[in-house]
């Protein structure tokens, strides 16, 4: 008789829960909480309160968009998705991205204050809030550069959660279909002999995905 399969690559509600809160509840909450307390005094609880629902509708909808439109571009597919208008739809991304880099420079600089304080008097003290940010960014996008989730290869498939298989498949289709379109549409024969080694290289990313995805009961590109 055939063993059971362990699914070992799958989230469960608490992973998923830690995730969510994590996502949530991030460094602006150390950043913003003086600041909120400094302006809405003895309404501070009422104002947590009232951003708490609304991190919670926005929650929700995350949760239905994702479970609709299981694509690993998150935000920004969704744009894609709502407008059909690529000025409009690259647009708002380029928004996305801003605000998200303003943000995360707010966070970094908040480390910064804390960081900056806790080296006082000591030989360290020279390292300055703005400093201290810009080197947490730096070293935060290294880091991400070299993100072993970055580094998957067809040998990796069956170590791979749902969702990492999924960017797989995405991104193996999307590689392997350019690459086919440079074919197409070019008459040198070294740049065909390039973009054909590619295009084999990630047709059997995709088909290896694709096998992998079958046997975990997954089905469509998207899903």
């Amino acid at each position: 008789m055939q063993k059971k399969r362990i699914k070992k690559y799958d989230l469960g509600l608490l992973s998923v829960t830690s995730l969510g809160i994590g996502s949530v509840v991030g460094a602006g909450i150390f950043a913003l909480l003086g600041q909120v307390i400094l302006d809405a005094g003895s309404w501070t609880y009422w104002a947590f309160a009232i951003a708490g629902m609304a991190a919670l509708f926005s929650g929700y909808s995350y949760g239905e968009l994702a479970a609709r439109y299981p694509v690993s571009g998150g935000l920004t597919s969704y744009f894609h998705l709502a407008f059909p208008s690529k000025w409009v739809s690259g647009g708002m991304s380029l928004i996305y991205v801003l605000t998200s880099a303003i943000s995360i420079s707010m966070m970094a600089k908040s480390f910064g204050i804390y960081f900056a304080d806790l080296l006082k008097n000591t030989a360290y003290s020279w390292i300055t809030i703005n400093e201290f940010a810009a080197a947490l960014i730096i070293g935060l996008g290294i880091n991400e550069k070299h993100n072993v989730r970055g580094k998957y290869t067809a040998n990796d498939i069956k170590n791979m959660s749902n969702g990492q298989l999924n960017s797989f498949y995405n991104n193996s289709y999307k590689e392997s279909s350019k690459a086919r379109r440079r074919i197409e549409n070019t008459s040198n024969p070294k740049t065909r002999a390039k973009y054909q080694k590619i295009y084999d290289t990630q047709n059997d990313y995709f088909n290896k995905a694709t096998a992998e995805k079958n046997i975990r009961g997954l089905d469509g590109k998207g899903w």
